[in-house]
């Protein structure tokens, strides 16, 4: 949406700009990053490493639970941080959490064959959106 004629904006314009604003550098998202989305019992990365990551949201979009959390955590499908089926979400935020965000997360199943949407914020590095003009 513009301004009116006559008026000018000043501030934040996007989506993008808020979370830049409120994250204070700039940021891009990432969807499933590891290309799989399908999860079984055995517990497995769904998160690599990365010191550029603040921020991430998963969505269980499955009929099963399962559990997440830090891979040295000992994630398995009884132990971790439980999403429930059908839409239970999980957020994880750097200024919240802490430096266990940007570490490798792992997932398990429970009860059977799932799948997700992964969302992750990288801190773009170098030159792009939101390192000025």
């Amino acid at each position: 949406m513009t301004a009116p004629l006559g008026v000018v904006r000043s501030g934040p314009s996007t989506i993008r700009d808020l979370i830049v604003a409120r994250l204070g550098v700039p940021v891009a998202p990432v969807f499933n990053r590891l290309g799989s989305v399908a999860l079984v019992t055995p517990v497995l990365p769904f998160m690599r490493q990365d010191p550029t990551r603040v921020a991430f949201v998963i969505t269980n979009t499955s009929a099963f639970d399962f559990n997440i959390g830090p891979t040295r955590a000992g994630v398995t499908s009884v132990q971790g941080i439980k999403v429930t089926a059908f839409g239970g979400t999980a957020v994880g935020v750097w200024d919240e959490d802490g430096e266990v965000i940007a570490e490798e997360w792992s997932i398990a199943g429970i009860g059977g064959v799932g799948s997700y949407y992964l969302f992750e914020y990288l801190i773009v590095v170098g030159h792009g959106p939101g390192h000025g003009p």
